[in-house]
């Protein structure tokens, strides 16, 4: 990627080496661009579709990596096309299967996912007592956050970390680890009232659980370190009035 000129400026930097550099405040040959690296900076599968039809591209292996925003993975001849320099870190489900929640809109979904039309026309799914439901027309699915991984942490952490080595070693894109919700860990509703109510009960299970994100980034750090540029750690930390 060395060299290319684009929009009449020439880049003189790999993506990696772009993000890298201005991540740490250092000059860099243009503004770093991302789409998708992260589910926060991903694109609605609908959107996705529209713009792939769009641009005169397949719109037949649509792959939804987050079945609750329902967002797609964004493809390479996408990320080449707006010069983009992240990818996203996720090496797919073990079992798929395709789902078309109306129009041609058919996406690849995991196998363990099953929409079912309600009276309302909203599709509707149910997992472990739980449920979620994209409304008619709608983009997304609310309720219930329900969790399609079907392997076992260490077994992911390895698969993902063969999917790191992959694309350090074929391609110059910029990645990170997603895999630490911070702050909120409870579905508890009452969780931060639980804050002032109860402090000490919500201290000791921080506690348990920052024992055990230390144990995993460990893991992380060991199978694919040298292959990740960053570990992300994020959470939902806003109220009505602005951040916490």
């Amino acid at each position: 990627m060395n060299n290319i000129k684009s929009n009449n400026h020439t880049e003189t930097m790999t993506s990696r080496q772009r993000v890298k550099k201005a991540i740490n405040h250092e000059p860099v040959d243009r503004i770093p661009i991302d789409l998708g690296m992260h589910y926060s900076t991903g694109i609605s599968a609908f959107a996705y579709w529209k713009l792939r039809e769009y641009l005169g591209l397949s719109t037949k292996h649509i792959e939804i990596v987050d079945m609750v925003q329902f967002l797609a993975r964004v493809d390479e001849d996408i990320l080449k096309r707006f010069h983009c320099d992240c990818i996203l870190l996720n090496p797919g489900q073990l079992g798929t299967k395709r789902w078309n929640p109306r129009n041609n809109n058919e996406f690849i979904i995991p196998k363990s996912a099953n929409p079912k039309l309600d009276d309302s026309g909203s599709w509707i799914v149910k997992k472990n007592n739980m449920q979620m439901r994209m409304p008619e027309n709608g983009f997304f699915f609310d309720g219930d956050w329900l969790n399609f991984d079907e392997e076992e942490e260490d077994f992911l952490i390895e698969k993902t970390a063969r999917e790191a080595e992959r694309i350090y070693k074929e391609t110059n894109y910029y990645t990170a680890y997603i895999g630490f919700p911070a702050y909120f860990q409870s579905t508890d509703l009452d969780w931060q009232c639980r804050m002032l109510t109860n402090p000490e009960e919500i201290i000791e299970e921080n506690t348990i659980i920052l024992e055990g994100q230390i144990e995993k980034a460990k893991k992380i750090i060991k199978s694919m370190g040298k292959y990740v540029q960053a570990i992300c750690i994020n959470s939902d930390l806003g109220n009505q009035n602005g951040p916490m």
